[in-house]
């Protein structure tokens, strides 16, 4: 008898260590709402801005400020057209170079010195690079170099870092390692961690 007594003693100990610890994770697991990641593909003409510096003789170089992860969309040696000021509608075409830190830029002449310092606009075609609209809402932002979103992946929170590209009706274009199928927390944001259990509002 003292035996069964001992054993549901320890039966019954386990058991309060089990609830107790569903308890615990039920506290801990968060019921969020969550957005689809839209995918969309960009391609074709596109606009950038260009920083021009003279490079002395009436040479230039115009450093074109190209978000890297379109770095893979252009190509050296492909044609670039840079809008000139001073005059209505001028232009000159050049050829995509790029420098040991992968920057890319052009070299051109002109016989003007005011173009020293200037931002230029260039337009150029990229080829296709996929992208994501989320909510801007979900994007952590501390700063410049650090922004993240939480997905929902295996029933918990994953921290994806991503980097913007375009802001539209309370949406952001970016890039980032997601894919059609992922889940943006757009809840509770101030709350979630990595690894947290998640669970998706119905």
């Amino acid at each position: 008898m003292r035996q069964i007594q001992e054993h549901l003693i320890i039966a019954s100990v386990a058991l309060g260590l089990l609830v107790a610890t569903q308890q615990a994770l039920s506290i801990d697991k968060a019921t969020v709402t969550t957005e689809p990641a839209t995918e969309i593909t960009l391609s074709g003409p596109m606009t950038f801005s260009a920083k021009v510096r003279s490079l002395g003789g009436g040479w230039y170089r115009a450093d074109l400020e190209l978000p890297k992860f379109f770095e893979n969309s252009v190509q050296n040696g492909q044609k670039v057209t840079l809008r000139l000021p001073f005059t209505q509608n001028r232009s000159l075409v050049s050829a995509l170079k790029t420098d040991k830190s992968r920057q890319p830029y052009l070299k051109f002449q002109f016989p003007h010195s005011a173009l020293d310092g200037m931002s230029l606009k260039a337009d150029l075609i990229i080829s296709a690079t996929k992208l994501y609209s989320i909510p801007l809402s979900s994007v952590f932002s501390p700063t410049e170099d650090q922004q993240w979103v939480f997905v929902v992946e295996d029933q918990k929170a994953k921290k994806v870092k991503v980097q913007p590209y375009k802001v539209k009706e309370g949406a952001v274009l970016v890039f980032a390692s997601l894919n059609k199928d992922s889940l943006i927390i757009s809840s509770r944001l101030n709350e979630i961690y990595e690894t947290q259990a998640v669970e998706v509002r119905k």
